[in-house]
C-alpha cells in the first residue's frame, strides 16, 4: 500500500499577497473561480431531496482542538480519527471511522454528474485523475471481496457551512484511500490536511497510480551526494504517521536535511514533489500557495527512511517527509 499525508495551514487563506498589481490578477481569478465551485456546489443541493440534504450539509464549527474517535466503542487507547465540529478526519477504512455527509451509492446519475463536475472543478486535470484512479484501485479491492467498505459507493462528500463567497466553508470529500478537506473564503482555497493513498499500486499492466510522487521522490533521493544524504537520512521508526490524525497541535522536531543547501534542479525536485499534493488543488487556487511554497523552501527539509533505489516501472517502498512553513508532507 502507498500513501501519502499532506497538512499545510489554513492560515493561506487569510495571508497578504505579493504585490498589488499580481494580487488583484490573483484575486479576480480567485473569485472566478470560487463562484464556479459554489455554483457547481449549489446546482449539487438543488437535485437533492430534503432528506439527502440533510445528510450533506452541515454547520462549519471552528473547533480549537480535535476530538479524538476511538477504534469500536472504545474511549481510549489507539485513535482511529479525528472530530473537528462534525466534520472527521481519519485515514481508515470506512467501516472503521464513519464519514459525515453522504455516500455516492445514494445519489442518482444525475446527481452523480453534479458531483463530478464539482469534483473537477476544485481539482487541476492530473488531480482529479488522481483521484479516479485512486478510487478505482479502491474498487478493486472491493471487487475482490475485502472484509471492508472500499468500493466506489462508499466514498462520502460533505459540505460544512453554506457554499458562498462571503464565509468559511469546507468540502470534505473521501473514502478508504482518499481523504480531501478544501477550505474556501472568498477568492482563496486551500487542501487541508489531505490524504493519498493507493491498494493495490498498479490496477493494470499500464496504470501505475501514484506513479509521479514515487518517481520524483526517488529521483531527488538519489541526486543527493554522500554529505546530503547523511543529513537526510532518519533510523527511527516510521512505521506510522507522524502527524496523522490523532496528533492535533503537536510541533514535531525538525529532522533531515536544509533544502536551502540543494542545488536549483533539487529545489525544483522537491517543489514538483510537494506539488502531487498540493497541485491537486485547481491551477487558480493554488498559484498563490505555490508562491509559498517557493519563497519558503530556504525554511524547508526533507529527510528520507528506507532504500535509496527501486526497479523501473515500479513503486518503491521508503519513507520520505518534507517540513516547510505551513508544510507538513510525510
Amino acid at each position: 500500500m502507498l500513501f501519502g499525508l499532506s497538512l499545510f495551514a489554513l492560515c493561506t487563506l487569510v495571508q497578504s499577497l505579493p504585490s498589488k498589481s499580481h494580487a488583484v490578477k490573483q484575486v479576480d481569478d480567485g473569485t472566478t473561480q470560487s463562484m464556479a465551485i459554489i455554483d457547481a456546489a449549489n446546482t449539487l443541493l438543488g437535485l437533492l431531496t430534503a432528506e439527502q440534504n440533510a445528510s450533506l450539509v452541515y454547520p462549519y464549527e471552528a473547533a480549537g482542538n480535535a476530538t479524538p474517535i476511538y477504534f469500536g466503542s472504545d474511549t481510549t487507547g489507539a485513535i482511529a480519527g479525528e472530530q473537528f465540529g462534525q466534520s472527521v478526519w481519519t485515514n481508515y477504512p470506512v467501516g472503521i471511522v464513519d464519514r459525515v455527509g453522504l455516500a455516492r451509492d445514494n445519489f442518482t446519475d444525475t446527481q452523480e454528474e453534479a458531483v463530478l463536475n464539482l469534483l473537477r472543478l476544485m481539482f487541476s486535470e492530473d488531480g482529479y485523475n488522481k483521484v479516479q484512479e485512486i478510487m478505482n484501485a479502491d474498487q478493486v479491492e472491493e471487487d475482490r471481496g475485502v472484509d471492508y467498505e472500499a468500493g466506489l459507493g462508499s466514498y462520502t462528500l460533505g459540505f460544512f457551512g453554506e457554499p458562498s463567497l462571503t464565509s468559511l466553508w469546507m468540502i470534505q470529500f473521501g473514502g478508504h484511500h482518499l481523504g480531501i478537506n478544501m477550505a474556501m473564503y472568498g477568492s482563496k482555497a486551500v487542501i487541508a490536511p489531505l490524504l493519498t493513498g493507493c491498494l493495490p499500486a498498479i490496477n493494470n499492466v499500464t496504470n501505475r497510480v501514484l506513479a509521479a510522487e514515487n518517481d520524483i521522490a526517488f529521483s531527488l533521493v538519489g541526486s543527493l551526494d554522500d554529505s546530503l544524504f547523511a543529513q537526510a537520512n532518519i533510523s527511527h521508526d516510521v512505521s506510522t504517521l507522524t502527524l496523522g490524525p490523532g496528533h492535533d497541535g503537536e510541533e514535531y522536531i525538525t529532522e533531515g536535511v536544509s533544502v536551502a543547501l540543494f542545488t536549483k534542479a533539487q529545489q525544483a525536485l522537491v517543489v514538483d514533489l510537494v506539488s502531487e499534493w498540493a497541485g491537486l488543488l485547481n491551477p487558480i487556487h493554488y498559484a498563490p500557495r505555490l508562491a509559498e511554497i517557493k519563497a519558503g523552501l530556504n525554511e524547508t527539509y526533507f529527510a528520507w527512511s528506507g532504500p535509496t533505489t527501486k526497479e523501473d516501472n515500479q513503486n518503491g517502498e521508503s519513507y520520505f517527509r518534507i517540513k516547510g512553513p505551513n508544510l507538513w508532507v510525510e
